[in-house]
């Protein structure tokens, strides 16, 4: 294995704040239980054998700016009702996309897309509810805009230090104080919790625990009646506002999946329709009408040559 981005005395360090990070430990017991799926995320995509050292958490007693010494790229994500931020050093970043042979962005994506989904799940178990995840697009910050940003006493910084072959890069989550108070498990849902192991501490005592009886009574159902079909159909105008997504479509082809991983700018290919054959006006993936292109102030438009019957648009449809 690679030697750790931490030296000991920093991981010694670390490990002494026990109970500075303790009130936190259901945060730190996320964050583990996430490694064992985000390891399996990275293994995916490289041929190396990959480790992961952490959680470290620490809380953060600087501005970003002091922590990072120089320009990070920092992705923002919510998960609940909190948010948080991962962060990679600018180099650390490179090194990363020139290793997988990808774009910056596309390299921090990748690296935080499964890394996040993970830590979702695993908080949504640690706090007995679902926490939705969503990622916000990645930017580059100086570390003077690192260093403007607001840094609130009881803030955590978790590290992880994720090394293959023979490299390393720290990847760090800052999280605010604030999405602390919103990640920790709700009153009622605390109580909650100390109602259900109530039961099994009382079943250890041998003691019968009885409950008060139910009030127990027949459900009562009234008698469905069919439409009246002597009415008709019912009017279309009831529908009229709804929003449909209309396509048209110049022309369609296929290609295998190499023709399309070798496309790159000026290619041109054919489309399977002749040219100045009518376009296909489609919503839902019917075709409704034909029509031909034009431009209507500096737009490209439509005009409608035919219509399709209007039976053959709307299926269930009486028609004219």
């Amino acid at each position: 294995m690679a030697d750790s981005i931490l030296s000991q005395a920093e991981i010694d360090a670390l490990l002494s704040r026990g109970g500075a990070v303790e009130p936190h430990a259901q945060l730190t017991t996320a964050f583990k239980s996430a490694l064992v799926g985000t390891t399996a995320h990275f293994q995916v995509l490289m041929p190396h054998t990959v480790q992961i050292e952490g959680p470290y958490v620490e809380q953060v007693q600087q501005t970003l700016d002091v922590l990072f010494m120089e320009d990070a790229v920092v992705m923002p994500a919510m998960i609940g009702e909190g948010v948080l931020f991962a962060v990679l050093a600018f180099t650390e970043a490179q090194q990363f996309a020139d290793y997988l042979g990808g774009g910056l962005k596309w390299a921090v994506q990748t690296i935080f897309e499964g890394w996040i989904q993970h830590l979702a799940d695993s908080l949504s178990e640690v706090n007995g509810r679902y926490m939705p995840y969503q990622l916000k697009e990645p930017v580059r910050l100086s570390r003077k805009q690192l260093g403007q940003m607001e840094v609130e006493a009881g803030s955590l910084l978790v590290r992880h230090a994720v090394c293959w072959s023979k490299n390393c890069i720290e990847v760090c989550f800052f999280i605010p104080k604030a999405t602390l108070g919103r990640w920790s498990p709700h009153p009622s849902e605390k109580a909650a919790r100390g109602t259900k192991q109530a039961a099994p501490a009382a079943r250890r005592t041998g003691k019968a625990v009885f409950s008060p009886p139910l009030a127990v009574r027949t459900a009562v159902f009234t008698e469905l009646s069919s439409p009246d079909d002597t009415k008709g159909d019912l009017p279309l105008d009831l529908v009229e506002d709804v929003l449909l997504d209309v396509v048209v479509e110049l022309g369609h082809t296929t290609m295998t999946l190499q023709e399309l991983m070798e496309l790159e700018p000026h290619t041109t290919f054919a489309l399977q329709k002749p040219a100045g054959d009518p376009v296909e006006v489609l919503v839902s993936g019917n075709c409704i009408a034909k029509a031909e292109v034009t431009v209507v102030n500096d737009n490209f438009g439509i005009r409608i040559l035919d219509i399709v019957p209007e039976k053959d648009r709307i299926p269930g449809s009486p028609g004219v």
